[in-house]
């Protein structure tokens, strides 16, 4: 897949990050260690249907973090692609590592879905090369967290994973890679 555009690179960067936190995720899911539990059990198996579909199409289409640090690595062809990926993927990671102290409840899920609902639907990035995010409704996910009967300390704290993911999302907009080549010294 030939990326040539610098938003699709961001969405790329982005897609890496999603995978690398939905692995996590599927993972704890199916060792029991994480469980979502949304009151009611049908939306708790759509919202961990749309986790596996999301993440076994990314799968098939991103590459890991530890792929992408291989690819810098050993790769001569398209280096700076996989500069500008890691550059971005960085940008992402610092910022929830900024957002999220240690011992910080989070819902990486709702993370997940409030990212890749502000990159596609609200600013509207190019996801051509991966159709299949088209196939999940974000809005409905997200709402399903918005339950009435929730406790103030759940609504604060989905309202900090609101935050977060638009302070990643802005940070992702706003960082600009440049590609420092080493200058040629002139002989004289």
């Amino acid at each position: 897949m030939q990326i040539k555009i610098l938003k699709d690179i961001k969405t790329e960067s982005l897609l890496i990050y999603v995978r690398s936190v939905l692995e996590d995720l599927t993972n704890q899911l199916e060792n029991n260690k994480y469980k979502i539990d949304l009151k009611n059990p049908e939306i708790s198996a759509e919202i961990k249907k749309n986790i596996y579909f999301l993440h076994n199409n990314l799968e098939k289409s991103v590459l890991t973090q530890k792929e992408l640090a291989r690819k810098l690595i050993s790769t001569k062809d398209e280096k700076n692609r996989y500069k500008a990926l890691a550059f971005y993927y960085n940008t992402l990671l610092q910022e929830i590592q900024a957002s999220l102290k240690e011992g910080n409840h989070w819902i990486p899920e709702h993370i997940v879905f409030s990212l890749l609902c502000e990159w596609i639907i609200e600013e509207e990035k190019s996801i051509s090369s991966f159709t299949f995010l088209n196939d999940v409704d974000y809005i409905k996910l997200l709402s399903f967290y918005e339950e009435p009967k929730s406790t103030k300390e759940y609504r604060k704290n989905l309202l900090k994973m609101y935050k977060i993911s638009s302070s990643m999302i802005e940070k992702l907009k706003d960082s600009k890679f440049k590609n420092n080549k080493p200058k040629k010294s002139k002989v004289k």
